[in-house]
């Protein structure tokens, strides 16, 4: 599963999205507890606009890996994209209580307070961030 889908993203980068589409199919159908493979069809579907089919990719993954912090963090910029801003919190937290260590989470969830007009806590989640990684 892990090549296929490897391979269906670099199609999806030469734009190929039909090809793409069929390599993260047979990923699943390999191994379909695979979430990165769930999560790529996920980000293919919307950009086609299949915003339902896209979602349920988003909830297999998350019911393949309940405890990837990956998972929920693209599950929180999901919600973010569709204005569910406290959804989009809560797969934040969940990502980060399962990896307090995620630069991405706190960039993503910084962005969206920042967004929001929350600048206090964005700059906590930043500051978090940069903590870890100071680069």
């Amino acid at each position: 599963a892990h090549v296929l889908q490897a391979y269906g993203a670099i199609e999806e980068r030469r734009g190929h999205g039909d090809e793409a589409m069929r390599l993260y199919t047979r990923a699943l159908q390999s191994d379909p507890t695979h979430a990165a493979s769930w999560i790529a069809l996920s980000l293919s579907l919307q950009q086609r606009r299949d915003y339902g089919g896209a979602w349920r990719c988003l909830r297999l993954a998350s019911m393949a890996e309940p405890r990837s912090y990956y998972v929920w963090q693209v599950i929180g910029q999901w919600h973010r994209k569709q204005g569910e801003l406290s959804s989009a919190r809560e797969a934040f937290r969940r990502s980060l209580q399962l990896n307090p260590s995620n630069v991405a989470t706190l960039h993503a969830w910084g962005v969206l307070e920042w967004r929001c007009g929350h600048t206090q806590l964005a700059a906590t989640l930043f500051q978090k961030g940069l903590a870890i990684q100071p680069q």
